[in-house]
């Protein structure tokens, strides 16, 4: 049995659930998923392909705001994008003073209750050989546990960032050493523990030293793209960003970069077009207008993700914004794996060397840039490389990107399953 909680298909965290019950099947685990409630669309074409069984949501704001799930699906249907609000401190501070003593430890605490009534159903009528559990949120790992000292079923807990060691950890240092130990509390009942990338692993093993940790990557759907055709433009050099830019991405390397090239002449302004699709800060298009690229650099709302890989199919380069922060070179974006699943290449930049480097350099499918001129230099040789030839040259190497792939990292997964049931691996 699997317990998930998470959010809208648009987040990347989400699609790693999906992939992985997909496609354990193929590997001798047939998963029974257990899940909320969904206010952002129908689940009806997962339900054919997976046994799904859906619960009620909880979220201790909307309870005690006195919004039903009905009434944020409504929400969202009205305004699927709804816009951050604008800054009010006093506000600010009194919700964070609410989620440092409501939300234990999460806002999906109360998830527990129902999920837990659901899920000894689920144990009662079905030969269940083990127990996998996916976080954030945390609440998910404490059901994990108490399914665990209930039914006495192995439970590997898998998570897709750290918890009480995360770095940009937000609550004050009482929660946080209080968080700390009940991490460990709960987490010393799991047979095995999953994180999503070695660098975290690493540090995650400080904490729960006597754990067996894996480490599996997200990844992607080599399906999502079978019907989605490459279908470059000839017309235009295009350079497309998917996804919302947040306050340490920094595209304005990459925008000054573009006006340069147009300034020197070696880049011809009709036919470069540079695509963002998501939220973008005021500052960047701000950036755009002051060097007066606003025809060349667009900034569109954000569209379904089925129409996002299509958008990527049509480029010549997929910019990743890495966050520009040494905290952060443990961390695998989700868009990477996307973007591998495109097959077109990828121009990663930011200033830290960090794990995207090293999965670009395996897979051979892009490059991480740290140096502007470097930046600038890559730039002039691929749109001169697009003039020539109305393409890049793509070199990634399938053998290495299809270790990415759900099926792939399903595979080691149903391993774990298998070796903690008293199978052998």
């Amino acid at each position: 049995m699997i317990a998930y909680h998470f959010p809208p298909e648009n987040v990347m965290g989400a699609l790693r659930p999906l992939g992985l019950a997909k496609y354990l099947p193929q590997f001798g685990w047939e998963p029974i998923v257990l899940i909320p409630q969904w206010s952002y669309g129908s689940r009806d074409d997962l339900k054919k392909s997976m046994n799904i069984v859906e619960v009620s949501p909880f979220d201790i704001f909307l309870y005690l705001r006195g919004k039903s799930h009905n009434q944020i699906k409504a929400e969202v249907k009205q305004n699927p994008s709804i816009p951050a609000k604008g800054k009010n401190l006093v506000r600010d501070y009194i919700q964070h003073q609410l989620k440092t003593v409501l939300a234990f430890p999460d806002r999906n605490n109360g998830w527990t209750r129902i999920a837990m009534r659901a899920a000894d159903k689920i144990l009662r009528e079905n030969d269940i050989r083990c127990i996998f559990t996916t976080s954030s949120p945390w609440t998910t790992a404490v059901i994990g546990k108490k399914l665990k000292l209930r039914h006495k079923i192995p439970w590997v807990a898998d998570f897709r960032d750290l918890w009480s060691q995360y770095h940009r950890y937000s609550y004050c240092a009482l929660r946080h050493l209080i968080e700390t130990q009940y991490e460990k509390n709960t987490l010393k009942y799991a047979d095995h523990l999953v994180m999503v990338s070695e660098e975290r692993a690493i540090k995650w093993r400080k904490l729960h030293q006597d754990k067996k940790i894996s480490a599996l990557t997200l990844g992607f759907d080599e399906d999502d793209f079978r019907n989605v055709p490459i279908a470059q433009r000839k017309d235009k050099f295009v350079l497309t960003y998917a996804g919302n830019i947040k306050e340490k991405h920094f595209p304005e390397p990459l925008l000054k970069a573009i006006y340069e090239l147009i300034r020197e002449n070696r880049m011809d302004r009709r036919r470069v077009e540079l695509n963002f699709w998501g939220v973008v800060p005021e500052r960047v298009v701000e950036e755009a207008k002051n060097l007066g690229v606003t025809d060349m650099v667009h900034f569109h709302p954000l569209i379904p993700r089925g129409e996002v890989l299509k958008k990527s199919r049509e480029s010549h380069l997929l910019v990743l914004l890495n966050w520009d922060s040494p905290d952060e070179l443990g961390v695998h974006p989700g868009k990477l794996f996307e973007y591998l699943g495109a097959r077109i290449p990828i121009l990663s930049i930011g200033r830290f060397p960090t794990v995207v480097a090293k999965v670009l350099e395996q897979t051979g499918a892009g490059v991480h840039l740290t140096n502007f001129g470097k930046l600038k230099s890559y730039l002039n040789k691929a749109y001169d490389a697009f003039c020539r030839e109305g393409s890049l040259p793509y070199q990634g190497r399938d053998e290495e990107i299809d270790l990415f792939t759900y099926r792939s990292i399903s595979q080691k997964l149903a391993q774990i399953l298998t070796s903690v049931s008293g199978g052998t691996e």
